[in-house]
Formats: structure tokens, sequence, C-alpha cells
């Protein structure tokens, strides 16, 4: 939990995001060269890297603790060294395309780079959403499904291109596929993105923000991106066949596999020269080995542009085993037919890509020797980063319920973990924590699946999942159980404001939180459901609660948390609504946001140039209905007014409703020359209305299609006119005089 990239800052390379968003509350870097064009899209992924998640736990993202840049959008070349180095940039985020490009062009050279300009930046890109188009041009052109990653800048060597996964590792088919142009493996890896490649690509960024915070809290210094992208790659889930493709790459991301590498396991850095080497020791590692998985990643000199092959620098990984055998990387066949790219990843000497793995799937106990060898590097010396990377056997590992995960009762939760446990089905049970009762959820669960729907049950409790296969029984962190909680704003007066929230248990205790300088944070913990702030010392503009199970077991997620200016709800009265009904009466209906400490409610009416009470009533619901049953023709202007329990009064605004009555009214009559006045007409049908001066000649005549109508008489001199309403066959239907003063 204290990993969320933390003394990071993310670049957002597109246009302007929405930098009033409260979920990236006092954590934007400030940039003149911004875009003013903002857009969704932009703000949805910065959303996604590094979202507060304060108006909603949704809008929290990977690297909440980060902050973030928008960085202009004017071109698509890298930003300048000032930008960068100016604002600590170590992470730029690019979600956006530019169709399928397989060239190795100016773009991909900048990149390359820049990366090496700023050793500790990784750049992040999406791989397009144009996984079912044939490449136009290229090697791959006419290979249908394959080699339309989306823009030439994303054919570079030292960025990490990221495709998409559903919420199941399946890669939907819109995610674009490698390889390169030249055959070299993208995407990179792939990671969750709900409605494109954007969006995982967005994740990736917050990922590497929270290993680039792992490794500086752990080492006290920031690591290289080279070092980075080993670790994100190296930890990776590999999916669908044995090996990385150019579907996935090197699998999804794994952000909690990462930040264990970083903490737990073995990396290094290093640098060759053309025919150097250098070694690793690999010792003393766990007997309960399977998949040592060693990642070598290294950043390459920018190749000549529209070059054939881009890889400049070649080095090469062997992992020697105890027994002495030399094991090769992985190897993908990258010919320009379906048949060949579709192939399992074989073993064997890489001459096309910077990133090699190599994989032993059932390590022996001993000693292993890691070997980089400097095969062909143009000149001077090639830095490299290196990680090694393992899983145990019968690994079984919850991923979800933990901690504060939502568990709606009465809702269907999935349920997911990790295990690399083959051949057996799992029994799957829940319990109230605390006791010994286990209740059977079903007896044989598909353990490859990684996950099962459970429909929770409907209650309040701090619970607990359990998996058992065989001997081994693994049970999940405890987690909360309980009705979705959403805080309300009762009132808004300008001493003080109410918040209120539904009960959903009789044990359930309830954390208030309110919006501090950068996030939510806690209040105080109460019994209630609803609680009164005094503006003088709360001077939050947003609260939110939470659920925590009797005795503090568990607590479930932070609500939302409405602005509360934007609530409509007001010093008490949410609003007013006045209608006119078909009997000619008026009815009033009054919201309140609560009834807490009010005693009487009254509708007042403005009548013979005073307020004057026309009903009241003692409150037993937040919504009360009042009539009016004679108004009067004209305008009729009505209030609310409450009476406090200590005494008080509570004033609402004023409403209007027009009233024709049984005929036609002009007001104000009198009327000030050069001014407006109003006519009142029920219009069932099509009318005119006509006005003349004393001596009978037509002043102004206008069709009327609505029951009121505004008319100027910015033209008439003072004394007296006749009015009158017409119909169809000019026939008289209601009129008067009209008196116009100076």
């Amino acid at each position: 939990p204290g990993l969320d990239g933390r003394g990071t800052v993310i670049s957002i390379k597109e246009f302007a995001f929405d930098t009033s968003d409260v979920d990236f509350r006092n954590r934007i870097l400030p940039n003149p060269q911004q875009q003013l064009d903002i857009r969704v899209h932009a703000t949805i992924m910065a959303t996604l890297a590094a979202g507060g998640g304060n108006a909603d736990p949704a809008g929290g993202g990977v690297a909440k603790g980060g902050r973030l840049y928008s960085s202009s959008f004017a071109g698509l070349l890298p930003d300048t060294d000032a930008d960068y180095e100016g604002n600590e940039i170590r992470v730029q985020n690019h979600s956006y395309g530019s169709g399928i490009q397989n060239y190795y062009g100016a773009n991909a050279l900048a990149y390359d780079q820049t990366t090496l300009d700023h050793p500790e930046l990784v750049h992040i890109f999406s791989a397009g959403n144009e996984g079912g188009a044939t490449a136009p041009t290229g090697v791959y052109a006419n290979v249908p499904g394959f080699a339309n990653l989306t823009g030439n800048y994303k054919m570079a060597k030292n960025v990490l291109t990221v495709g998409a996964i559903d919420s199941f590792n399946i890669v939907p088919v819109f995610s674009s596929r490698g390889p390169a142009y030249d055959g070299r493996l993208k995407p990179d890896m792939v990671a969750y993105g709900a409605d494109g490649t954007s969006g995982a690509a967005a994740v990736v960024s917050g990922a590497a923000a929270v290993v680039q915070q792992a490794f500086f809290e752990k080492f006290g210094y920031w690591p290289g991106s080279d070092l980075v992208k080993a670790v994100l790659l190296g930890s990776a889930d590999d999916l669908n066949q044995v090996g990385p493709d150019f579907t996935s790459g090197y699998g999804s991301l794994n952000l909690f596999n990462a930040i264990e590498l970083v903490e737990n396991r073995i990396m290094a850095t290093g640098t060759v020269s053309t025919g150097e080497s250098q070694m690793f020791i690999l010792s003393a590692l766990p007997s309960n080995l399977q998949n040592l998985k060693i990642t070598l990643h290294w950043n390459d000199v920018p190749a000549p542009a529209n070059t054939a092959k881009s890889l400049v620098n070649d080095l090469d990984i062997q992992l020697i085993t105890p027994d002495g055998s030399v094991q090769l990387p992985w190897l993908l066949q990258s010919q320009p037919d379906a048949t060949s790219l579709t192939q399992p990843a074989g073993r064997g000497v890489d001459t096309l890509n910077n990133t090699e793995q190599v994989v032993v799937q059932s390590p022996v106990p001993g000693t292993y020797l890691v070997k980089v060898i400097g095969k062909s590097v143009a000149a001077g010396m090639q830095s490299f980063g290196i990680v090694a990377n393992w899983d145990t056997l019968q690994h079984l590992v919850w991923t979800c319920p933990v901690k504060r995960d939502p568990c709606t009762a009465g809702k269907e939760v999935i349920l997911r973990w990790e295990t690399n446990i083959t051949g057996a089905s799992g029994r799957l049970a829940w319990r109230v924590s605390g006791t010994n009762n286990w209740q059977e959820i079903d007896t044989a669960v598909n353990l490859q699946a990684g996950y099962f729907r459970w429909m929770a049950p409907d209650t309040f409790t701090a619970a607990q999942v359990r998996i058992e296969v065989g001997e081994k029984t693994v049970d999940s962190d405890t987690f909360l159980i309980a009705p979705v909680l959403r805080a309300q704003v009762g009132f808004n007066c300008p001493d003080s404001l109410l918040i209120v929230w539904k009960n959903i248990a009789s044990a359930a205790l309830y954390r208030v939180w309110g919006l501090g300088d950068q996030y939510l944070e806690p209040l105080l913990l109460t019994a209630d459901t609803a609680i009164v702030f005094p503006k003088s010392v709360y001077r939050q503009q947003r609260f939110a609660v939470s659920a925590i199970s009797s005795g503090g077991g568990a607590e479930g997620p932070v609500s939302s948390a409405p602005d509360i200016d934007t609530q409509g709800a007001g010093c008490y009265i949410s609003n007013l609504l006045a209608q006119l009904n078909a009997a000619q009466q008026v009815g009033l209906t009054v919201q309140l946001g609560s009834l807490y400490g009010v005693k009487k409610v009254i509708i007042d009416q403005f009548r013979q140039q005073e307020w004057q009470q026309l009903a009241m009533a003692f409150p037993v619901s937040n919504q009360l209905f009042f009539l009016d049953p004679a108004p009067i023709p004209g305008v009729n202007t009505y209030r609310v007014r409450l009476v406090m329990d200590n005494g008080g009064t509570i004033l609402g605004e004023s409403v209007n409703i027009n009233f024709a009555g049984d005929a036609g009214i002009v007001f104000p009559n009198p009327a000030q020359s050069g001014k407006i006045v109003v006519l009142f007409e029920v219009a069932e049908e099509p009318r005119r209305f006509i006005l003349r001066d004393i001596a009978g000649h037509l002043i102004l005549e206008k069709g009327l299609d609505d029951t009121r109508t505004d008319l100027s008489i910015a033209s008439l001199v003072p004394g007296y006119y006749f009015w009158e309403v017409v119909g169809i066959a000019s026939e008289r239907l209601s009129g008067g005089k009209i008196l116009v003063l100076r």
C-alpha cells in the first residue's frame, strides 16, 4: 500500500487533460506549452496512470502518489531536454496512433535517442487498436492480422509498446499485433485495457512509476530505464503459448510480481564491449523453483532512418546450468507469413531484439551462471539491465479479494487467484471471520481459470474465502461483505453541513473521510448515519464514508465523495416546485435534504406587497406537498420557510408561476412606458392579440402560441389602451384596458 509512485512524475503526451479534476488535486506540474484543447481521452489516461480516487474509488490510478505533467502535443517527436530534465520526468505515456507505419523513421530514431540522452526515462506507447488490419506496406504487407502497430514511433527499440487484455487475460481482436517492421518482438507486453490499448499503456505507465519508487526506496537512487523495463518484462505473466509471441509480447503486467522482484530477487546492471562478456552467479536458490527466468534489456543506439534492420549493438545472453549445459533465449520465427508468425517460441541466438529472455521451466538445484556477451558493439561500451525471477512449485495465492476490495452483499463477486498447479481441481468455501464454520461454495473449481463467479451472501460481515487443493489450503485476507455505501449532502448551510448515508447494518461502524490537500483523509469514526460538520472547523469540499465491521475486523472501500456545492441540497431546502393543475390550482412540492432539527415547514405566498402564510406542516418525510386552491391572476410567488427546533428560521428562494385566470390578463397594469408587459392567456387554440389606442386605431397585432407572451410597449405614449384576444373566427375571447404611465 505504501508504493503508489510517490516521488515520480508521469508525463501525458497528447491533448491536455483536465487539470481541474479533483483526482489530480495539487499534483500537477505547470507547463506553459500545454495544449489548450482539453480532451476526455487525455483525462482518462492521466486518471488510469495516477488518479487520486477522490471523487470515487474508480478514479484511483496505479500510481496515485505520483505527479502529473501535461506534455505539448504540437508534434509527435519527443519533448525537449529541458522539459524532461527540468520537470524530472521519468515516465511518459503515449496513448495515440497515426496509422500503420512499418518502417524505422525519424520518430523511432528520435525516441531511441532521447532514451539514451535521459537514461532514467521510460517511454510507454499503446500498440494501437487495429489488430484485425493488414499492413499496407513493408515486409509484412498483405499478411492479415499482423504487423499493424499504429505509428512509426512504435517501431523504436528502447520504448515499451503495450497491447491490451480483458479482465480474463484474453487479448481482444482489436489489440494491434507485431512484429515490428524488421521482425522484432512487438508488442513488448500487454495490460488491462477496457476500451483499447490506450488504457493498457496508461496502466503500465503507472506501474513503471511504482517500480521506480520501489527501487528508490530500497536502494536510494533512481533506476535506469533499461532495468525498469527488464523488471516489467521479466515479471510479466506468460499468456497464450509458452514463451513470447507477437500478440501478447512477454506477457501481461503483474505489478505485484514486479515489486517482489525489486524487493526480493536478483537485479544487476553492467556494461560490455565487442567480444567482452560479463558473468553473474545465481546461487543458494530455493529448492522448490519453477520457471527460472532471466531477462536482459539494453537501450540500443539509434539506427539510421529507413534501415532494414534497426538493431545496432547486439548482445547475447546465455544461462549455464549446474550440469554445464548452455540455455539460449527465446527466439521467434519472423518470416512474413501467418504460419511462421503463429509458431511457438523456440530457442536460439537472437540477432534482432534488444530484449532477450532465457527460461528454465524445471530448474535443478545448484549454481547457475548468467553470461552477457558483447557480440557486436559499434563503439565503446553498451550498458544493460538484467533481472532474475522465478515461480515456486505449487504456487497458489489470492489476488481478489484482498483488504478493502469491494464485495457487495447479494451481488456477484469475481474471486481471483494465481497458481501454477496443474491437473487438479480446487474446493472453494467461505466463512464469517472469527468462526470455524466454513460454508461450501464449489467442490470442483477449475484452478487454471484463475477466477470464479461467486454470489456473495446478502449480509454484513467480515469474511474470508478459502481454496483447497489436496493437502494445500490457502485463506484470503479478511474482507468486508456489505451493501454499497453512498454519502449524500443533507443540507449545505453557510455555517454547517450535514452528510448522511443509509444504515447498512446494526453492527456497522463508519469511517468518515474528507478531502485534504491532495487526497481523502480519515476524519472520525461513528456508529451514526449522519454527521453535522461546522464549517469553521471542517473546510473540506468533499466527504465520503466507509463501513467497518463490528470489532474493526474489516473495512470496506471508501464511497464516492460528492462535491458539496453541486448536489443541489441547499440549506435544508433542496428545491420548491410549483405546478398549475387542471383544476386551476397550484401544487407545491417541497424537497428537503434532511429533517434534522426541522420542526415545521411553512409555505408563504407574496400577496398585497407582503409575505403571508399559505400552509403549514410538521414533516415526517423529506418530500412534502401543499396546494394553493385559489391563485391570483398574474404572477404568483411562493417560498418555503422552515422553523427549527432551536427556534431559528431558514428561508428558501422564491418561485413564480403564471396564472391567466378564467380570461387573459396583461401584467403589470398600470405599466411604465418603454418597458415590457406580459400577457397571460389560456392558449387552447390559435389566437391573436390586438392592441388599440383610445381612438380605436390598431397599434399592435400578434399571434399567440403560448400561455405567456412578452410584449414591448417601448413606442407607446402614455395613456389608455384597449387590448383583446380573438380566436380563429375573430371572435372576442378576452380583453381589457391598460394604462401606460411615463
